[in-house]
Parts: structure tokens; sequence; C-alpha cells
């Protein structure tokens, strides 16, 4: 929790963020060609200490992209709020193929691939936060695919019911962590 706290004290600094030009290859890919070759034209900034990585990442979203001609939707970034804690929420994948709207949230790690509980629990902040942006997409008669991407695996982990177990934990870690930073940021 102290890590938490630190890196919510510090601010965002573009330049360190490893996986940044990852994120926005994917948008471009997808305002451009939609098509899964454009994210080859990552590779191109990409520091050489960092290629081995980005190559591994890129290979798993090609996996999970294959043929699909992703047309480019817009979506409103939301908020998920419980008691006195706010997380901001994003995808960083979003698309529309074959009438289905993609959001996607991307786990970019390397050599620690997600668990099934991790990525249930990701998926319902996600769920809860993006609500009103899926409702909004199924009244214009899409279906939605809200998922959680392992991109180096290239395995998508597509929400599901969750029972009442996996949205209590959530709360109640909900509730820890905005009671441990708000005692943390009052000192």
């Amino acid at each position: 929790m102290k890590q938490i706290a630190t890196s919510l004290a510090e601010d965002y600094q573009a330049h360190e963020d490893y996986w940044l030009h990852l994120r926005n290859g994917v948008k471009r890919a997808i305002s451009s060609t939609g098509k899964a070759d454009a994210l080859d034209a990552i590779m191109d900034n990409i520091p050489v200490d960092r290629q081995d990585n980005y190559q591994i990442m890129l290979d798993g979203l090609k996996k999970f992209w294959g043929k699909k001609k992703f047309d480019k939707v817009t979506y409103r970034k939301a908020v998920w709020r419980h008691s006195h804690l706010k997380i901001n929420v994003s995808v960083e994948l979003f698309g529309e193929y074959r009438n289905k709207v993609y959001l996607i949230k991307l786990y970019n790690h390397v050599n620690d691939p997600i668990r099934k509980d991790e990525a249930d629990i990701m998926l319902l902040v996600l769920k809860e936060a993006l609500q009103a942006e899926i409702d909004r997409f199924v009244d214009d008669g899409h279906e939605v695919v809200l998922g959680v991407l392992d991109v180096a695996k290239g395995k998508l982990h597509s929400y599901r019911e969750v029972g009442e177990d996996i949205s209590r934990i959530l709360k109640m870690e909900a509730e820890v962590l905005g009671k441990y930073l708000s005692e943390v940021m009052a000192e």
C-alpha cells in the first residue's frame, strides 16, 4: 500500500512511462488502417534496451488482433468510486469489428501473466465504471466485448458475471485502501 500511496503522490512523467509508445501505437493503428500490420510502426521509435520486451508485446497483440479490421469508436473515460476512493478507468484498445465494440484494457507484463482472479477484479471495476458507455453502445445495436488482454500471451479475459464473493472482495479492498490513503495523505 505504501507503493500505491507513493505513486499517487508523484506527478506522472511521460518519459518514464515504459509502455506509452505501445498504448499510443494501438490507438494510431486503429485510427489509420485498423489492421494489425499497422502495429509494426510502434517499433520505429523504441529505445534499443526496450525492443525485446516491445517485440513480445507486439507479437501478443497481433495474435489477439488476427485478421480483424477495427473501426475507430469513441468512448468517455470514467471514474470508479467506492466510499472515498476514486480510480480513473480507461481502456487502451477500443474499436468496432463486425458490430461488436471492443473495450479492452491492456495488461502489459512480460514475465508476470495475469491470474483469473486478478482479471475478474479488473473487469468488475471496468464494468461498473464504464456501464453508461456500455449501455450507449448496446442501445446503438452493438454487442460489447469488455476484456483485459494479457498482451504478452495474446489472451483475452472477457467479462462474465462474477459471484458476490469477488464483488465483496473488491469493495473490502477498496475500503481498506481508501482508509489507508486518507491517513497517508493527511500526514
